[in-house]
């Protein structure tokens, strides 16, 4: 992936980036094998900084390089990031395809499976021992946590927040007989060979037939240019408006949490929360097919910031 780096600011914030992403290792979170930035200096020449990643990887070579001493220049430059390739592509669009889907009988829309929904939020109730060897990406690791254990590692371990939980920036490995031809109902089967035991939860052998899937959804939390520490104490008014204005600018409108619409002066404000306000219109979007706040972003004269700050969320319509 190649992100354009106009200026200074943008340099310093793609710098900022890499070296929060290169930092992080959790199975929920997709891993950066490598990133290298290109600039180009004011006098013509041309500036590189490659930054290797912590994570281990056997697609990719860390090879670590000076950085040079020489400052950014205002000209335009390119950020370089390599990231494991997942062909499923994100949640949205595996909403948005299995809603689209003519319905099963007796059901109004397909949809994820209730136990998908929630294995894809929380830890499976159980896994197979031979989880590692159904992976078809021998970089990621094994699929052993779900989004919630990457937000409280984000959390505590490492002290920060996402800030731009949603959908769109979970990348997905469907399932082993999952293919793009095949769809489910809201609380219906897998299909495929893939199925799970009713008592246990487990991955049947049948399951285990299929050496390149995993035996359920695996997520992998990505985009972590919005990230920030997790405290955050804005002292004055100023201070409160650019911390309003930095979300404006990274965090999605219909994911954001009321504190990042009005920001208070002089209080602690812990921004894990605003991820945990997302993850739940997530599940939401997941459940229903968009947030709950996409109707007040549709409507002539509808406010998100009104309605995230009311919590204001209208009933789903029948058929989402």
């Amino acid at each position: 992936m190649q992100v354009l780096v106009p200026g200074r600011e943008q340099l310093t914030h793609a710098e900022n980036e890499i070296a929060t992403h290169s930092g992080l290792s959790h199975p929920s979170i997709l891993p950066l094998l490598e990133s290298q930035i290109v600039s180009s200096s004011s006098r013509g020449g041309a500036g590189n900084r490659r930054h290797p990643s912590s994570q281990n990887s056997t697609s990719a070579s860390h090879i670590s390089i000076g950085i040079e001493d020489e400052p950014a220049s205002e000209s335009c430059g390119t950020a370089l990031l390599v990231l494991p390739a997942l062909p499923d592509g994100d949640l949205a669009k595996e909403v948005e395809r299995l809603r689209g889907m003519p319905p099963i009988v007796g059901q109004r829309h397909r949809g994820l499976a209730s136990h998908d929904i929630l294995d894809i939020f929380m830890q499976a109730r159980a896994q197979s021992v031979k989880s590692a060897q159904l992976v078809s990406f021998p970089s990621l690791p094994p699929p052993n946590a779900k989004l919630c254990d990457a937000l409280i590692y984000l959390h505590e371990v490492k002290g920060l927040a996402h800030l731009d939980v949603k959908p769109h920036n979970l990348l997905i490995e469907r399932p082993a007989g999952e293919g793009i031809d095949r769809g489910r109902g809201v609380d219906g089967g897998r299909g495929g060979e893939a199925s799970r035991d009713k008592e246990s939860g487990a991955c049947t052998a049948s399951a285990l037939s299929a050496p390149k899937r995993p035996c359920s959804y695996r997520v992998f939390l990505t985009d972590f240019g919005s990230a920030e520490p997790r405290m955050a104490c804005p002292s004055t008014r100023r201070d409160a408006l650019s911390l309003q204005d930095q979300a404006a600018a990274h965090c999605t409108a219909t994911y954001r949490a009321p504190e990042l619409w009005d920001v208070p002066t002089g209080l602690p404000l812990d921004l894990a929360k605003c991820d945990i306000w997302a993850a739940g219109c997530t599940f939401f979007h997941v459940m229903y097919g968009c947030s709950p706040f996409q109707q007040a972003a549709d409507q002539p004269g509808g406010s998100i910031a009104l309605a995230a700050l009311n919590c204001s969320v209208p009933w789903p319509k029948e058929g989402r």
